[in-house]
């Protein structure tokens, strides 16, 4: 929803300019510039920067928001009204406008390329806003794929359900083989989709892993760990990241010597803070960018299925693969296993 002071400002440019033109706002619009992070972690660098992002965000959608106004049928406006309900979800954090406007738009310009759209944004701000459950996220899903069935964006949405909003590894599959049976091979989320079940294929099977510690330095195999429940767990640094750590040390104390975990990170040499924690937890860490010749796109966690961290296989006292994928349920899985004797 745009604030009252930007709306009033939209409504002065009309006064002020009455010869403003339609491709005069495009050109606008293709001149703001997004910024990109520097990569700097202290907090005015953070501040500043997520400063700059909101106000390029506000100028675009108040310029995407006039263009419509201004003339509702040029061929610029569904790109930019797109542009401008991916802010709303992203930046403002919302999506109950979203579904507002979409629903608005859709009353006149369905079965148009605003109205496809529409549809769109409609489905992802219904899996980006938490009052909606499962279902009612699957459900707008559909209403998209009426339009656009077997498309790489009905694929992208599925799978975002698959990734953060279903509640087994057997639901997460289940989405995972809808996309790989009617999405176009060469898309990202059918050959990630496809991975998962490469993945959850390989389930029974020995799982094979030796990684030198980045934090002792000294060799690690998964052959180490034999006769307990290994939680391999995938992450990073940053506060998406950090509840990880107690979780599993939370597990480890419960299950006393039954269970251990591994972690597996891009990059652990970087993230001092994080590699603290990791040492202080006890946790025996894979750099897997260390290795030789990998690189964020061919390495361990890639050769896995793994596109999105945080993320955890299990494996069984024996060695082998009991789970992937698991992250969402990993305490009544490693619960199971560890029931097996």
């Amino acid at each position: 929803m745009i604030i009252p002071s930007l709306l009033l400002s939209i409504l002065l440019v009309g006064q002020d300019d009455a010869s403003r033109t339609a491709e005069d706002i495009v050109r606008e619009l293709e001149r703001i510039y997004f910024p990109q992070h520097s990569g700097g972690a202290d907090p005015e660098s953070i501040a500043r920067f997520h400063e700059q992002v909101r106000e390029a965000s506000d100028q675009t959608q108040a310029l995407a928001l006039e263009l419509f106004e201004l003339a509702p049928e040029h061929e610029a406006v569904p790109k930019w009204m797109q542009s401008r309900w991916s802010l709303m979800v992203n930046v403002d954090h919302n999506g109950e406008g979203v579904l507002a406007e979409t629903e608005r738009a859709l009353e006149r310009y369905e079965g148009k390329a605003l109205g496809v759209i529409a549809l769109y944004q409609q489905a992802y701000a219904t899996i980006e806003t938490d009052r909606f459950d499962r279902t009612a996220k699957l459900a707008a899903v559909s209403r998209f794929e009426e339009v656009a069935p077997g498309s790489e964006s009905w694929a992208r949405l599925l799978w975002m359900i698959a990734e953060e909003h279903s509640p087994s590894p057997e639901a997460k599959k289940a989405l995972a083989e809808r996309i790989v049976g009617s999405a176009p091979e060469k898309i990202i989320p059918r050959k990630r989709a496809q991975a998962l079940l490469d993945a959850a294929g390989r389930i029974g099977q020995p799982f094979a892993l030796h990684f030198k510690d980045a934090l002792s330095g000294e060799p690690v195999s998964i052959e180490d760990f034999r006769g307990q429940v290994v939680v391999v767990l995938f992450w990073g640094a940053g506060e998406l990241h950090d509840p990880q750590l107690p979780r599993m040390k939370r597990l480890i104390d419960e299950h006393a010597d039954t269970v251990a975990v591994i972690g597996v990170m891009q990059g652990a040499s970087m993230h001092d803070e994080t590699m603290a924690k990791a040492r202080e937890a006890g946790l025996p860490t894979f750099d897997e960018l260390a290795a030789e010749d990998a690189t964020p796109w061919s390495c361990f966690s890639h050769e896995q299925g793994i596109r999105r961290w945080p993320q955890a296989y299990v494996i069984d006292r024996a060695g082998r693969l009991a789970a992937v994928q698991a992250i969402e349920t990993l305490e009544d899985i490693v619960a199971r296993q560890v029931r097996r004797r």
